[in-house]
């Protein structure tokens, strides 16, 4: 029904030529690489962009505010969030301003007792924990999960050491080896995980879900990729303070060699005066007749 919509409403905008095409149920399969690489058959190279292989991809909310923005002049001021979750008593997708606290948005839904519940941002999958229910939903903000503290507690077990089943290998959709990647994210080798491309992980959860030793995989790799900009704002840094240093030095020397100069100049000797006089003779001789 959604596709038969959207082509209904190309027709009457005049877009005949744009196609709307139904994809598997797969997840993750609404990821950018992946959307890219089941629609068009081209696989982004690690470290690139879909603009490398000529592929620009957006997804409704970004097109709609574009719309927006440049048709009408209407700035970003509100998004759609999903409101679900088994505490969640009236699920609902909202039009919600940005800045606005998630704690009215739950009270609206009919929660009030948010100690009993555990707050999720994003998917069940690649969401994140939200500690404090006064924070504002901002622009990706897309989902809020309201969870029950006992739901939530039993999901999560204590992580077992590995047992090198290669679950997370098979599943992995960007074909990564997380139980390495952890493994030395783990172990503070960040720049051998760097090597072994951990930013092309797109944190899809799907190897913590399969892990059988209940190893949270993607927290590992949030914290390498975190450590991993640590070190290069601090690499930076470094490099900054150094091109400072060096420049002072050479400014220093500059002005230093700039006053021996004057000084040396200022300490030369002035003419004796039959020499002043010679001097000025011999200038008058060639001064031109007036």
């Amino acid at each position: 029904e959604a596709a038969e919509t959207m082509r209904a409403a190309l027709a009457r905008a005049g877009m005949g030529s744009a196609v709307v095409q139904l994809l598997p149920t797969v997840y993750p399969q609404g990821s950018e690489k992946q959307l890219i690489a089941t629609i068009t058959g081209r696989e982004i190279p690690a470290n690139k962009l879909p603009l490398h292989i000529g592929v620009l991809c957006q997804n409704v909310g970004t097109a709609l505010a574009v719309a927006d923005a440049v048709l009408d002049g209407k700035p970003l001021t509100e998004r759609v969030v999903t409101l679900a979750g088994d505490a969640m008593a009236h699920p609902a997708n909202l039009r919600v301003r940005l800045g606005t606290p998630i704690d009215y948005l739950l009270r609206q839904q009919g929660i009030n007792d948010l100690g009993a519940i555990t707050l999720i941002q994003g998917g069940s999958m690649m969401g994140e924990r939200i500690h404090h229910a006064e924070s504002p939903v901002v622009k990706g903000c897309n989902g809020i999960l309201a969870m029950r503290r006992e739901s939530f507690a039993a999901n999560h077990v204590e992580e077992s050491p590995c047992i090198r089943c290669g679950h997370c290998v098979q599943v992995c959709p960007v074909g990564l080896l997380p139980n390495e990647l952890a493994s030395l994210c783990r172990k503070e080798h960040f720049e051998e995980a760097g090597d072994f491309s951990l930013f092309d992980c797109i944190e899809c959860g799907a190897c913590s879900f399969v892990c059988p030793a209940h190893i949270p995989l993607v927290h590992y790799f949030r914290y390498g990729k975190g450590q991993v900009a640590a070190i290069h704002r601090a690499n930076a840094f470094a490099e900054e303070s150094r091109q400072r240093s060096e420049a002072r030095t050479a400014r220093i020397a500059r002005d230093k060699a700039a006053r021996t100069a004057r000084r040396t100049k200022a300490r030369q000797p002035a003419p004796a005066p039959e020499e002043k006089g010679l001097l000025e003779k011999g200038s008058s001789m060639h001064s031109p007749t007036p």
